[in-house]
């Protein structure tokens, strides 16, 4: 049975939430990691996790997961930067 429109968007609105719940998770643990990079004078930004991390995607949508990923470590950085 084909699905609809609508059912389709309510499975898409559904791994949403797990996303932003998931994104919540991640920024709370990049935060704490932050206040251990202070703590210790630790460099915020670590290009080689970075790119270890960009190496584990190896999906069909490659691209566009990967500038995902960019983004988010992006404003976990940010978000460690404004650490005092």
């Amino acid at each position: 049975m084909e699905q609809t429109i609508m059912e389709l968007r309510e499975e898409i609105n559904s791994i949403d939430l797990s996303f932003i719940n998931l994104l919540e998770r991640r920024m709370n643990l990049a935060e704490i990691i932050g206040n251990i990079k202070k703590q210790n004078n630790i460099q915020i930004r670590n290009r080689a996790r970075e790119q270890e991390i960009l190496n584990k995607i190896n999906t069909a949508h490659n691209l566009a997961i990967k500038s995902i990923f960019k983004k988010i470590m992006q404003e976990s950085r940010k978000l460690q930067e404004k650490i005092k």
